[in-house]
């Protein structure tokens, strides 16, 4: 029996693979349309979320450059100077410090004082451009016009934010004026003005990192965006976003002034990564879905073609040749109950030998092609794992705040990040290591070292780190590196440098700071101790001189607190710059060969009366042998154990301060116990740093007793003395101990 019907076969394939194609093309659509509405709402709620976010960080940036005029405020406020001059209008305070100087270095434009009647005691305002003053007119009239900036019903009393003087913006404070102790009774308000101007809104975008523009409510000449933005929230909405492109967003939001009235647009323009991570995410799900499904549509017909029509042929085929054949033994296989089964009835013993053939045939090429696919699956994993390893330690590399190469042994340049170019204003890529050497050798002022790339030969040579330290080069101070690089040589098993990679690191910040803290100190060292000696020196004259005279017990006190206070600043102030000066390692040691316990005997015996005062006993117990002479600074260890007795002292209600040494190894150790409360297993770890003190209640700070720099000195005196100092033993309820060893002499 032969097939007569093949063009009506060839029909019906044609029809099944159209009807399968127009299902996948419907079921492409339906999957777009689905995901694309969930994902696009989704994304765009959270942008919105996100933009209103980055709003209110543009907002809260607006209040703190307010609440920054405020801190500044407090201190003129809260002054007795100024209590005084505001009722007696004195002319040195004048003089001294209401100078256009004094404004511009407050970085404020204008200052107002109004006494309690109401009457403007002095009032002035400066350009802060070149500190000239300007007209202060407008400013009185606008402080006496409005009482709310002169009314406060007490001492912390508060008022502060943005107003509009003669058309610009500025932030206004006012505070009530005080005495030093912030005591009334209030003699009068201070206020301190600054304009909302342009430098004003560049440190708001530099605080928060967004692009922030500030506009006039009332303008008639907005921007389109600005004006709907205004528009829509007058309507009544607090904030309105409005996405201005594909790629751009921003957000709106009405600043009003002290008295509640609008008088400035706010606006950020941002960046949308969100709205194109969410395009991105669409795509590539479409694509890999249209990818899927087309795949499974041919997959589909390749099944219907190889398990029905082709099979329909086979059979078709099958009985041709049962038809020629004389073997009426040969039968065919019923695979299924149906159509196809009932023809192949008529061919089992045929079809049941083609049938183990063909069994066999699949399994192999099944096995094969497992086989085939594990290998492709891993060769693609491993390309996978190798590209992403490659994109993290370039991102790594690029986010790099130093520039940074890699170079081969014959010094080109295999990598480089875009941090290189920034530091040494290189305007293309360096191809070797001589291109940044020609750089750095044309425009350092103190490249008084090698060449740099006889450094980094240097470096693979003698296998091992080489630095450059504080080159200028132009108006920046950057520091060199150099590092091998090294592989393993399989013939001689051992490691060479086949190249090295090359940093550059920008420390104009660093210089910078340390030069303004030096400035500082040298300041404070003269401007802070020079009045203080002052007042100490005349509260002490005026106590011994006048002290009987004085019938006012109270007074009395007042002067003695001055006394005590002023001779407790200088100690505070002393401790600082000391504290800074170790730091900065501008402290001389004079190391000596000395009797340590000597100087122990004669300490505990200065210190006899405090413990005294506190009723506790101070024993130093010496060692039974005589031990080997210290290497140290005599006066720098005595006040290192000064402060650990004082500790002991100061931290014990009853009991013992005990002193002992001993010999350890090249050293002399010297053990302070007490029988104080002891410090607890979480307070141990903050002793020994700056401003902490040694007492459990550590995190409670005793202002009128300790600085807490008592232990974070010592430390840093006994670093000098190539000494160490740390807590031994502590148990709360039972004491503590603290130890110090220094060298022995030779």
């Amino acid at each position: 029996m032969k097939i007569k019907d093949s063009p009506k076969y060839g029909s019906i394939r044609t029809k099944i693979l159209l009807r399968l194609a127009i299902n996948v093309i419907t079921l492409i659509f339906l999957v777009f349309g689905t995901f694309y509405f969930i994902i696009s709402k989704s994304y765009l709620n959270i942008e919105k979320d996100q933009t209103i976010q980055n709003l209110q960080r543009a907002s809260d940036g607006l209040d703190s450059l307010s609440t920054q005029l405020s801190s500044k405020l407090a201190d003129w406020a809260f002054w007795d100077d100024t209590y005084d001059f505001v009722v007696t209008e004195n002319k040195d305070y004048l003089e001294s410090n209401l100078g256009n100087t004094s404004l511009a270095t407050l970085t404020i434009n204008g200052m107002v004082f109004v006494n309690n009647d109401k009457e403007i005691v002095f009032k002035k305002m400066i350009d802060l451009s070149d500190a000239s003053e300007i007209s202060s007119e407008a400013l009185g009239e606008h402080v006496l016009a409005h009482e709310s900036l002169l009314f406060h019903k007490d001492e912390k009393s508060l008022t502060q934010g943005v107003i509009l003087l003669s058309g610009r913006p500025l932030f206004l404070s006012s505070r009530p004026i005080l005495t030093s102790n912030a005591t009334g009774p209030i003699q009068g308000t201070l206020i301190f003005v600054k304009y909302l101007d342009d430098k004003a809104v560049k440190l708001i975008s530099d605080l928060t990192l967004l692009s922030v523009d500030i506009y006039s409510y009332d303008s008639l000449t907005l921007p389109e965006d600005v004006a709907k933005a205004k528009q829509e929230i007058a309507s009544g909405i607090t904030h309105f976003v409005n996405p201005l492109s594909s790629n751009r967003i921003a957000a709106y939001e009405v600043v009003k002034d002290i008295y509640g009235t609008p008088i400035l647009l706010m606006r950020i323009n941002t960046p949308r990564p969100i709205y194109e991570q969410s395009l991105i995410t669409f795509y590539s799900f479409l694509t890999v879905m249209t990818v899927l499904i087309i795949l499974f549509g041919i997959l589909f017909a390749i099944l219907i073609d190889k398990f029905v029509l082709k099979r329909l042929i086979n059979l078709g085929n099958s009985v041709e040749k049962i038809g020629q054949t004389t073997d009426l033994g040969v039968r065919v296989e019923v695979g299924s109950r149906d159509e196809i089964g009932k023809l192949a009835t008529n061919m089992n013993n045929m079809l049941e030998a083609l049938a183990h053939s063909k069994s066999a045939i699949l399994e192999l090429m099944t096995g094969i092609e497992s086989e085939k696919k594990n290998a492709e699956q891993k060769v693609v994993e491993r390309t996978r794992e190798l590209r992403d390893e490659k994109a993290r330690l370039l991102a790594s590399i690029n986010s790099l705040s130093f520039g940074f190469i890699i170079a081969d042994r014959n010094d080109n340049v295999i990598l480089s990040n875009p941090a290189i170019r920034e530091i040494l204003d290189l305007k293309t890529e360096p191809k070797t290591i001589g291109d940044v050497a020609r750089a750095l050798l044309m425009t350092a002022k103190s490249l008084e070292v090698a060449d740099p790339v006889a450094s980094c030969k240097e470096c693979m040579a003698l296998k091992k780190v080489v630095e450059i330290k504080e080159i200028i080069y132009g108006k920046k101070y950057i520091r060199l590196f150099c590092a091998p690089v090294f592989s393993r040589d399989d013939s001689t098993k051992q490691d060479e440098a086949n190249g090295y990679v090359f940093l550059v690191e920008d420390i104009t910040e660093a210089k910078v700071v340390e030069r303004s803290k030096e400035e500082f100190f040298a300041v404070a060292s003269h401007e802070l101790r020079t009045p203080l000696t002052a007042i100490r020196g005349n509260t002490e004259m005026i106590l011994d001189m006048f002290e009987s005279q004085i019938p006012n017990g109270d007074m009395k006190e007042m002067l003695k607190d001055i006394d005590l206070s002023s001779i407790r600043l200088i100690e505070m102030v002393n401790d600082f710059l000391e504290a800074s000066r170790l730091e900065q390692g501008k402290v001389d040691m004079k190391l000596e060969a000395f009797d340590i316990g000597e100087m122990i005997e004669k300490t505990v015996r200065d210190m006899q009366s405090v413990s005294n005062e506190r009723g506790l006993s101070l024993l130093y117990e010496p060692p039974v042998a005589p031990i080997s002479k210290a290497y140290a600074d005599r006066n720098r260890l005595t006040q290192v154990l000064v402060n650990l007795i004082g500790n002991g002292i100061k931290f014990t209600k009853h009991g013992v301060v005990k002193i002992q040494v001993f010999e350890e190894g090249d050293c002399i150790k010297v053990s302070v116990s007490d029988t104080g409360p002891g410090i607890s297993l979480e307070n141990q770890a903050l002793l020994f740093r700056k401003f902490q003190q040694a007492g459990e209640k550590i995190l409670v700070r005793d202002v009128t007793q300790s600085t807490g720099l008592g232990l974070y000195i010592s430390k840093l005196l006994l670093s000098g003395m190539k000494g160490t100092i740390k807590l031994e033993r502590s148990e709360v309820g039972k004491g503590s101990t603290f130890a110090f060893t220094v060298p022995k002499a030779a």
